[in-house]
């Protein structure tokens, strides 16, 4: 769907409803209502109220959502159509944290998947950089963290576990 929906209009309220937008104002009568089958995607610009369940409706049904602040273009936010992944990965994060020992061997893994991801950056780096590099600034990081052949930094995941 490529329609395009922008809400300019201070005071202006966003809501969803089932499977339709309403829009109020009041400046309006009554709400005006429009199915989300008729939207592709929602600009707002300035003072327009919108809530996370609206965010979601929006998320959920592939509609994008830009938001620009009046005369700040600078701080301009995206929401794409299709975050969908992105909310159900957060909905199983935030079930994780509700299990201690699911938390504590969740939180293990992705601090060792962190050191190994930049200890893997810093070996590259150190050898693209290594003729303008002085003496002995990378050899540091190698010698506290060698690493086998595999890109796994050995030293790194031993002090990881409990």
């Amino acid at each position: 769907m490529s329609n395009l929906l922008i809400l300019d209009r201070k005071n202006t309220r966003l809501d969803a409803e089932r499977q339709h937008l309403l829009i109020r104002h009041e400046g309006l009568d009554r709400p005006r209502c429009l199915p989300l089958t008729q939207v592709g995607q929602i600009v707002v610009i300035g003072r327009v109220e919108i809530t996370s369940t609206v965010l979601s409706k929006l998320s959920e049904a592939g509609i994008g959502f830009m938001g620009l602040p009046r005369g700040r273009a600078d701080k301009a936010w995206f929401q794409t159509g299709e975050c969908a992944g992105n909310t159900r990965r957060r909905l199983a994060q935030m079930q994780i944290t509700l299990h201690d020992n699911i938390c504590r061997e969740y939180a293990r893994k992705l601090v060792q998947a962190r050191i190994r991801s930049q200890a893997r950056l810093m070996r590259r780096v150190a050898s693209q950089s290594q003729a303008a590099a002085r003496p002995g600034e990378c050899a540091a990081f190698t010698d506290l963290h060698p690493a086998d052949q595999s890109g796994n930094s050995g030293a790194a995941n031993k002090r990881t576990r409990p």
